[in-house]
């Protein structure tokens, strides 16, 4: 064999390990958008006092199986795996909630993408969630939900069920208008479609109330600017839920992570709210709360700020009178 024999079957060696290198590179390329888009670190960072490695192990023990099982794999292979491991992913990080969350947390949801005209206030808020999540039939199943209210919710989900089986088929059979008709019957019961990962999926309304806080209401003194600041932090933002109870008005009271970080800590500390001491002791809160104040900012700017809860007593009774 030449010399010239000798670089041709290198150079061939050589494109084939790049070539193995590039393929191998592609595949973790294409895992890892597969794991940004199951959300995989967006499930875990959330979790009060779980440690960054936890979902760091995870990500990597994902990729490693999901390479070894697939060896040459295409975007497709990929693609189709996503239920799949969204499946691992959610049961995994179910196992380190339970693990790591205060034991008065009831529920755990991951919102959808949060509009800016859904905050009602700076202390309340309508989320959206995947309506096939398990946990919701358990949520108000909770024997403190009123039976009327378990009624009302159960007829809103069967209409909404029927509507959107009649959309899927009139889109099957190429019926625009009737599935136009049936994505408004969806809306009309407070649900919306989302879409996922290119699918389309229904989600369901729910009521927030922010736990620890109270803000100015609407028609008090710093009450719009108190929205505008809560709708500036989660507007556009998947949103972790952490539900403790619910009030009166049937809004979910929970602790909210944007990002990793609890709504009400950005709340307090611009002067956006109050801390409400009476439901919520947690020490946390008042030291937020204390920054704004000794800053003079938000609320605290004002020479005598009136509580929300003084608020509201005193303009029920003018409303009496």
């Amino acid at each position: 064999m030449n010399k010239k024999d000798h670089k041709t079957e290198d150079s061939a060696r050589s494109e084939d390990s790049t070539s193995e290198n590039e393929s191998e590179k592609g595949v973790e390329e294409m895992v890892e958008e597969m794991l940004k888009e199951v959300g995989i670190q967006s499930i875990f960072q959330d979790v009060p006092g779980l440690i960054e490695s936890a979902f760091d192990d995870l990500d990597s023990r994902l990729a490693a199986t999901t390479i070894r099982g697939l060896g040459e794999i295409t975007q497709e292979d990929i693609t189709s795996m996503f239920d799949e491991v969204a499946g691992y992913a959610n049961s995994e990080a179910e196992k380190l909630k339970k693990a790591n969350l205060p034991k008065e947390v009831k529920y755990v949801f991951e919102t959808f993408q949060v509009d800016a005209k859904d905050v009602t206030d700076g202390d309340s808020f309508t989320v959206y969630v995947n309506a096939s999540d398990p946990n919701l039939s358990g949520l108000y199943e909770d024997k403190d939900v009123e039976e009327r209210v378990k009624a009302e919710v159960e007829l809103a989900k069967a209409k909404v069920d029927e509507a959107w089986a009649k959309r899927e088929e009139a889109l099957e059979k190429k019926l625009p208008q009737e599935a136009a008709l049936q994505s408004r019957t969806i809306a009309s019961h407070g649900y919306r479609i989302q879409k996922i990962h290119g699918q389309e999926v229904i989600g369901m309304p729910l009521r927030i109330r922010l736990r620890g806080i109270d803000a100015p209401e609407s028609g008090q003194d710093y009450g719009k600017e108190a929205q505008a600041e809560l709708a500036k932090i989660v507007k556009g933002k998947k949103l972790k839920v952490l539900i403790y109870t619910h009030d009166k008005y049937y809004r979910w009271v929970a602790d909210i992570y944007c990002d990793g970080e609890l709504v009400q800590k950005p709340m307090l500390q611009n002067g956006a709210a109050w801390h409400y001491a009476y439901y919520d002791k947690r020490k946390i809160l008042e030291e937020w709360q204390d920054e704004a104040k000794k800053k003079g900012i938000g609320l605290w700017a004002q020479p005598k700020p009136e509580e929300p809860w003084d608020w509201r007593m005193n303009n029920k009774k003018r409303g009496k009178e």
